[in-house]
């Protein structure tokens, strides 16, 4: 199981350093798409032990964080 959280971090890492090369190429409006795919999938996977009620106040929390800047 180790081994596993070890290479889930690595290619974590990867994903996250590749997507700063991306951004430094193109722009960040450009790559728009793939970081909403992005956290489209953190979100998916900070989800995975959360009640409804919990997912309902997270989501609430980043709407008002995104409302804000």
């Amino acid at each position: 199981m180790d081994n596993l959280l070890k290479k889930c971090e690595r290619v974590k890492d990867e994903n996250k350093s590749i997507m700063e090369e991306l951004t430094k190429i193109y722009g960040r409006d450009a790559i728009s798409d793939l970081i909403a795919m992005e956290s489209d999938a953190e979100t998916k996977s900070d989800n995975e032990g959360t009640t409804l009620s919990e997912q309902n106040q997270i989501a609430d929390s980043r709407m008002l964080l995104e409302v804000r800047r």
